[in-house]
């Protein structure tokens, strides 16, 4: 089947790395009870991240069929809130920064994301740690307010849910970014508690109220016209892990299948014991009294790593305003391979952040750039050329007119030449990249010219 406009490429980092690879699959759930040593689930030459993985995935997949990108990034959603609550940092510039995965999950009806939202939300109230789940949350009992006392005159700050609350899920993430007085006002006070420290700051009437937040915010949305304007004109999404995917009519197929076998395998007692399983493990986790450092030498190595994503995602990419919009979620993306990477090494027991835990954390947080690179190509403009299809009916009409064929350096020029006249909207990157898929997909042919260049033809 081929590829369908703006699906995220089959062949993801997921598959391309071991340390992100789906877990072994299990007839059955691991068993446990509350007598059950839970020293019994580490497997050989594992570690106990491995161990959580395992419990997690298996939970989840009582619930979603599939979607293993999800799975693995609320992983660490999970991780971060845990680790929050029991007041795990990182040190960042002399400043203790907490481990919080604030996420953002695009994806259509019936994929498992708000089932996925809610096993989150299940898994951290049975943890005893404190969680909600909303449709349309009331600002003032999100924020608090201040008022005065009829009694004695005097002002009095009601501080809201986000003083204490350490996970805010938003099941239907559409709200958040719809155009409105109030709901950007609600945005900008949630860009604050995203932000590090998290606060809440209001101003009202007869006062601020103000107050430090641990809230780590979640939300699922379906792809509709409000993100461009949330992308182009906001802070707010650069503030999360942006997940994104398009499924085929085969995956969708398989779901509704997957979703229908399901019912053969809802059992109580086993996704119990998944939960009080990764509840124990999570409890292995080592005490640390002060903030883990990064190691001299993995922030020295990882230089260059950045440089290299910046090149690849960033770099070139778009032209204008998109081009600029995409490279401030870039500026945030160093945050959210620090706050992985923390998570990794203090799971693990380490003393310090090393490289590999970087590497780890950079490998999945290529998924958040992939995404927004598809989020920005299905995006719309002042120009009519902006849509994959209209692009591919672009490059096909200046492959046909060339007799014999074109160089492919040739039509990159040709290209560039219609972006500066505004007729383009794409970088070299990605320009490259959509006539490479249309050559996977045979829509053009290729042959050698002379000094190894490349011909395109129909």
């Amino acid at each position: 089947m081929e590829e369908t406009s703006g699906e995220i490429q089959k062949q993801t980092l997921y598959d391309e790395h071991q340390a992100l690879s789906d877990v072994e699959e299990y007839d059955e759930p691991i068993a446990f009870d509350s007598t059950t040593d839970v020293n019994s689930y580490t497997t050989e030459n594992k570690t106990l991240l491995d161990d959580i993985w395992v419990l997690w995935k298996k939970y989840l997949d009582y619930f979603v069929v599939s979607n293993s990108e999800l799975k693995k990034v609320y992983f660490h959603v999970l991780l971060g809130v845990y680790l929050t609550d029991k007041e795990y940092s990182y040190l960042e510039s002399g400043s203790s920064r907490s481990l919080r995965l604030h996420c953002f999950g695009i994806q259509n009806s019936g994929t498992g994301k708000g089932q996925m939202m809610t096993s989150l939300h299940n898994q951290l109230a049975y943890m005893g740690i404190e969680s909600r789940k909303t449709i349309k949350d009331n600002e003032t009992s999100m924020s608090g307010s201040i008022y005065k006392d009829k009694k004695n005159g005097k002002t009095v700050m009601r501080k809201g849910l986000l003083h204490k609350l350490k996970c805010h899920i938003w099941l239907e993430g559409s709200v958040l970014l719809n155009p409105s007085p109030y709901m950007d006002s609600v945005t900008d006070m949630l860009q604050g508690v995203m932000d590090e420290p998290g606060e809440v700051s209001k101003g009202m009437k007869y006062g601020t109220v103000e107050y430090p937040s641990p809230t780590t915010i979640i939300a699922g949305s379906y792809m509709f016209n409000e993100f461009q304007t949330t992308l182009m004109k906001k802070g707010f999404l650069q503030r999360m892990y942006i997940s994104y995917k398009i499924f085929t009519e085969a995956e969708e197929r398989d779901m509704r299948i997957g979703v229908n076998q399901l019912k053969m395998r809802r059992d109580p007692e086993k996704i119990k014991q998944c939960m009080e399983g990764i509840k124990a493990l999570c409890a292995k986790i080592k005490v640390r009294n002060e903030p883990i450092r990064f190691s001299d030498s993995a922030i020295s190595k990882f230089n260059a790593d950045l440089e290299k994503v910046y090149q690849e995602y960033i770099t070139n990419q778009f032209v204008g305003e998109k081009q600029e919009i995409l490279k401030t979620f870039f500026n945030r993306f160093h945050c959210i391979v620090d706050k992985i990477a923390a998570q990794v090494a203090i799971v693990k027991g380490k003393k310090e952040v090393e490289y590999d835990d970087m590497l780890y954390a950079r490998e999945l947080c290529e998924y958040h750039l992939q995404s927004l690179l598809h989020i920005f190509d299905s995006m719309t403009s002042s120009k009519a050329i902006n849509v994959f299809d209209n692009r591919e009916d672009v490059i096909v009409s200046f492959v046909r007119k060339a007799n014999g064929g074109i160089v492919l350096s040739d039509l990159l020029d040709i290209l560039k030449q219609l972006k500066k006249k505004g007729n383009w909207d794409l970088g070299y990157n990605r320009s490259l990249e959509v006539i490479n898929k249309m050559i996977n997909k045979k829509i053009i042919n290729t042959a050698e010219g002379k000094g190894h260049t490349k011909i395109l033809f129909i």
